[in-house]
């Protein structure tokens, strides 16, 4: 007997689990209809969609509402959030997306290299849809995913990690997010774009997989309204970006490229590498600038208008001609605002005690301040290491301490590249 109630007890209990979920669903979806399961996820790695039929189907039962309608006794209620649509569909696989971009910008950087500052100021027009480091949680050779689709992609004659990251960029660049992980579609980097801060704002107040299929309408309005499509990255090599080019003709990079005795200086400050590491990071930084800097100029060689490179120094001594310059890239106005907003970040800012911070009063001379901190010595050995990259872009080694030490004295020329 005892056995018998234990047993109903128990039949009860589940009883109210599935119709709680039942209610859950009907709740926020409008609709009784109750989706088949997600996959089950037990690793760390970043959820992917593994195929476009998996995708498409998580897409219609949650994004259309014409696969959300299904007999019931009250009508569905509408998601408030389509209203910004003006009635039209949502974007997804089944109403996908135009984009009416006509150029889409690649800014290809290195960590503390002036990213910031320079994503910052070409993602001020109102017209640029910006994505702020869309790679980071895919560079992360941790991510067990690569190693969960590692083996299929090998033999289809893929290197796993490099196939996903340019799948990645290509679905961002063409506003495919329904393409893109689930750890990148809520990175906290997407606090730091104007255009996707709707989005991470929408996704804090709804957590979890159902929140980024219920706020990636913020995403697809914002990527298919703008003239540009902007995304800076220091993930991404200059090889890749060239094959992204390759298979898009209004694809173009910025390579954006500073001092690298400042970089490997800052990179230091922020504990990218140990002291006693120093030589090795350096001489793999230097070998990684240069490899880029040899495939920037074989893209610039098949597409002359579609490649620049700008030395940051540049940049921060001559904000306002070097940015209206790198909006003719972009084929957009220089707009006032744009104006405005340039002089106040690079002239006008206030005086920050903060190397993280946009803002500066004197983005030249900030510029410079590293060789007021690094040691000569290491000084001497970056030298060595970066020859080749000196030669490309007009950096000349510190002849003395003296010399290094004196801001007056510009330690580069023009650039060859």
């Amino acid at each position: 007997m005892r056995k018998f109630a234990k047993k109903r007890v128990l039949s009860v209990i589940a009883g109210m689990m599935v119709l709680s979920c039942i209610l859950y669903v009907r709740d926020n979806t409008g609709t009784g209809y109750l989706p088949s399961p997600l996959p089950v996820r037990t690793t760390g790695a970043p959820r992917l969609f593994t195929t476009d039929k998996e995708s498409t189907s998580l897409f219609r039962q949650f994004s259309d509402m014409n696969c959300l309608s299904v007999q019931v006794a009250d009508p569905p209620r509408r998601f408030p959030e389509r209203d910004l649509f003006d009635g039209s569909p949502l974007c997804n696989t089944t109403h996908p997306c135009r984009p009416k971009a006509h150029t889409k910008v690649i800014l290809l950087t290195y960590m503390r290299s002036g990213s910031t500052f320079t994503g910052d100021i070409l993602s001020a027009h109102p017209d640029v849809f910006y994505f702020f480091e869309p790679l980071h949680f895919l560079s992360q050779e941790k991510h067990t995913v690569f190693d969960y689709l590692g083996l299929r992609q090998k033999r289809a004659g893929h290197n796993h990690k490099s196939y996903i990251m340019r799948s990645t960029m290509s679905a961002l660049l063409n506003c495919e997010f329904e393409k893109i992980d689930i750890d990148t579609l809520s990175q906290f980097h997407l606090q730091h774009s104007r255009s996707t801060k709707p989005y991470n704002d929408c996704l804090t107040a709804n957590p979890g997989v159902l929140g980024v299929l219920r706020c990636l309408h913020y995403l697809y309005k914002a990527c298919c309204s703008a003239q540009v499509l902007l995304s800076k990255t220091i993930s991404l090599g200059a090889k890749m970006t060239g094959e992204l080019m390759d298979s898009d003709p209004r694809l173009r990079v910025i390579h954006l490229v500073r001092d690298p005795r400042a970089t490997i200086w800052a990179e230091g400050r922020f504990h990218v590498y140990k002291q006693k590491d120093f030589k090795t990071f350096v001489v793999t930084f230097c070998e990684r600038l240069l490899t880029d800097l040899q495939n920037i100029k074989a893209i610039k060689q098949r597409n002359p208008n579609r490649a620049y490179v700008v030395l940051y120094e540049n940049l921060a001594k001559r904000p306002l001609i070097l940015t209206k310059e790198l909006y003719n890239v972009m084929n957009l106005p220089m707009m006032k605002s744009v104006f405005n907003h340039v002089r106040n970040k690079s002239m006008e800012g206030h005086e920050e005690n903060c190397s993280m911070c946009i803002s500066k009063a004197d983005s030249a001379r900030t510029s410079q301040e590293w060789r007021l901190h690094l040691e000569y010595d290491k000084v001497k050995y970056i030298d060595a290491e970066c020859q080749q990259v000196y030669g490309f872009l007009g950096y000349k080694p510190a002849e003395s301490k003296a010399v290094y030490t004196n801001l007056s004295i510009p330690l580069h020329t023009w650039p060859e590249i």
